[in-house]
């Protein structure tokens, strides 16, 4: 490395030898073109040497303006300058979350000034009964048997008559608080109000849950139990409460109607209902379903009697009439009889899904047609309810 660094030397020593010779001679006015030819290419073969010589050892030739940067660069602390990148990227994305936000509540005050109003469906025909309301949802609350506790999805009664009538133009909420097996009346050894042996969930034991009396645990194994869980802060929105008992009535062989103690009564168990819904739905108007046609008993009880299913139905009509309430008589106006039972009925009690169907426009028919204390059937405008 030396002996190459006293070469580049003594080269570079030449060269200026060699320029000051020429520059000289030049200034003289002597004419050596030939050897200032020669001189030249001797220096552009020195220089050439000089710049294989240079790369070889590696020297590297620097701009003033290059070998300035580094030194300015050093001036500044590394944490200063990662400080102000962090402080300016900082306030760059709280400028970011701020636009973001307020663009979001612009976004959000301009959906709620532009929601529209719900439009309600056009009543078809105006309701008679006057129970139904129109522009607005009628809530129904429902206190019954199997008739209505079974089958709760889209094929069952609740939900038939919410379609049906919204056909008709009215919409409605049915909560649907019926529990199979139940009864209106209780047995002379139960009461209205706590456990039984034979009669719990019974009419007058749902009126007390929803007054607050009895825990509403006693039902916390049956559907009904989440809609009375949503039903009882909202009794005064009731519009409508459907007290549809009487097979298991007419089942247990209760008394039709007892004045001693009136919830051992089915007639006199109706009564009491119709007066309790009153005080606690104070908005709603009462509606009575009589018990379905059956064809199948399991006890030894035929059809016919002072005991005999259509007794039972009589007494619902006349509880209706009596308090001036809306009533359906299935029994009676369905269409469902002797003759035809096997084609809408189960197993002799409970209605298949063309018994619910029928079943359900018997009752969306009342609640639009309907005359409070009047027996009203199965008055339906059958094509009304074709898509």
């Amino acid at each position: 490395m030396k002996n190459r660094s006293g070469l580049l030397v003594s080269i570079l020593l030449t060269v200026s030898v060699l320029a000051g010779t020429v520059f000289a001679g030049c200034a003289q006015g002597t004419d050596y073109t030939k050897e200032i030819k020669e001189y030249q290419e001797k220096l552009e073969s020195l220089q050439s040497e000089n710049a294989q010589l240079k790369q070889e050892l590696g020297i590297v030739e620097e701009s003033s303006e290059t070998a300035a940067e580094p030194e300015e660069t050093e001036n500044v602390p590394e944490e200063s300058v990662t400080e102000v990148g962090s402080s300016a990227e900082k306030e760059g994305t709280e400028a970011a979350e701020s636009a973001e936000n307020a663009n979001t509540a612009e976004s959000e005050q301009t959906t709620q000034l532009q929601e529209p109003e719900k439009v309600y469906p056009e009543p078809k025909i105006q309701s008679l009964s006057g129970v139904l309301e129109e522009g607005d949802v009628t809530n129904i609350l429902v206190f019954g048997d199997s008739i209505w506790a079974n089958d709760r999805d889209a094929s069952g009664i609740a939900a038939k008559v919410e379609d049906y009538l919204y056909k008709m133009g009215y919409e409605v909420k049915i909560y649907n608080a019926a529990v199979g097996g139940t009864r209106a009346s209780i047995d002379f050894d139960d009461n209205e109000w706590e456990y039984g042996p034979q009669s719990d969930n019974t009419l007058g034991k749902m009126l007390s849950i929803l007054s607050g009396n009895t825990d509403i645990e006693l039902i916390n194994d049956q559907p009904a139990y989440s809609v009375m869980q949503e039903v009882m802060p909202i009794t005064e929105e009731i519009d409508v409460v459907i007290l549809a008992y009487g097979m298991n009535d007419f089942l247990s062989q209760a008394e039709k109607n007892c004045s001693e103690r009136h919830w051992c009564g089915y007639g006199t168990a109706l009564r009491e209902g119709i007066t309790a819904s009153n005080r606690l739905c104070p908005n709603a108007d009462v509606m009575l379903i009589a018990p379905t046609f059956a064809s199948y008993f399991p006890i030894g009880v035929q059809n016919m009697g002072d005991k005999a299913l259509f007794n039972y139905v009589r007494v619902a009509n006349d509880v209706a009439r009596e308090y001036h309430v809306l009533s359906a008589d299935p029994y009676n106006n369905m269409g469902v009889d002797v003759y035809n039972a096997d084609d809408y009925i189960l197993d002799g009690i409970h209605l298949n899904e063309l018994g619910r169907d029928l079943y359900a426009r018997m009752v969306a028919g009342v609640l639009i047609y309907g005359k409070k204390g009047e027996i009203s059937g199965n008055a339906l405008p059958w094509e009304a309810f074709e898509e």
